[in-house]
């Protein structure tokens, strides 16, 4: 691919880098922290659902496929249902069935460390393929550059609003 395991090696750190560092900035401002395993968890879960996410992807693409609704929908599939609706989706039940029934969820800043974790577990995938699948080695410095302003920090933000209005929800007060 890029010639040397090294190469391999210090492309996967600054895919991995830029979630590393947002996910510790948001741990450390919970002023009564979590379990580092539980955040940890909830990111691993967070990575863990790429993988269903590939399949069900593959499955609506199909069906698409067979509609016959030309480029426009695909722009639109692409846009609105793969990226905010699949996905964004997919995170929110990490929260709700693993992170909701957690002792340790007392607090609201908790639902945004568990929200950032989860986003940041699939953010931390897709970074992943996206740096090692280009077609060259610049291309792969460029994207990590790239994504480590826009798509890793909008993950992270789209866990963010996830956490507020399920913080909302659940320690509202009336």
């Amino acid at each position: 691919m890029f010639g040397s395991g090294q190469i391999l090696l210090n492309l996967s750190f600054f895919a991995i880098l830029p979630v590393a560092l947002i996910l510790w900035y948001v741990y450390k401002r919970d002023k009564l922290p979590e379990p580092p395993r539980v955040v940890f968890i909830t990111l691993l879960l967070g990575i863990g659902i790429t993988f269903p996410l590939q399949i069900l992807i593959i499955a609506i693409e199909g069906f698409l496929e067979t509609l016959n609704f030309g480029e426009e929908a695909s722009h639109f599939f692409m846009a609105f249902i793969r990226a905010s609706f699949l996905e964004e989706t997919m995170k929110f039940f990490v929260i709700i069935f693993y992170c909701l029934h957690l002792d340790v969820f007392d607090e609201p800043m908790d639902a945004l460390v568990y929200g950032v974790a989860a986003s940041l577990g699939f953010a931390v995938i897709e970074n992943w393929e996206y740096v090692l699948g280009a077609e060259s080695l610049q291309m792969a410095k460029d994207i990590a550059l790239i994504r480590s302003f826009t798509a890793i920090p909008l993950h992270a933000l789209a866990g963010v609003f996830m956490g507020f209005f399920l913080m909302d929800a659940i320690f509202q007060k009336h």
